[in-house]
């Protein structure tokens, strides 16, 4: 089953939320782990997963954007891919 997941990494709290096909929500916030940020969002990928009853969280799919990341003008959001995981 696919899930949907967002993850807002800010300066003090990582805040996710992620959905699966049945529509389920569930959400997480973490402290934010200056210099290593992937710290903070592993863990609230993991509050997720065990939200969702997920055993694992080994495949990821979709890399992230750094804060100065522009957007492209060809890509309209209604196109855009959404990250998920299996």
């Amino acid at each position: 089953m696919p899930y949907a997941l967002g993850i807002d990494v800010g300066g003090t709290f990582t805040d996710a939320v992620a959905s699966d096909g049945a529509g389920r929500i569930v959400s997480a916030k973490t402290p934010t782990t200056p210099p290593q940020r992937e710290v903070g969002v592993m863990r609230a990928i993991e509050e997720l997963a065990a939200g969702l009853g997920i055993a694992s969280t080994r495949c990821w799919r979709r890399p992230t954007t750094s804060p100065t990341a522009r957007p492209r003008r060809s890509t309209h959001w209604s196109r855009a891919r959404w990250p998920t995981w299996d």
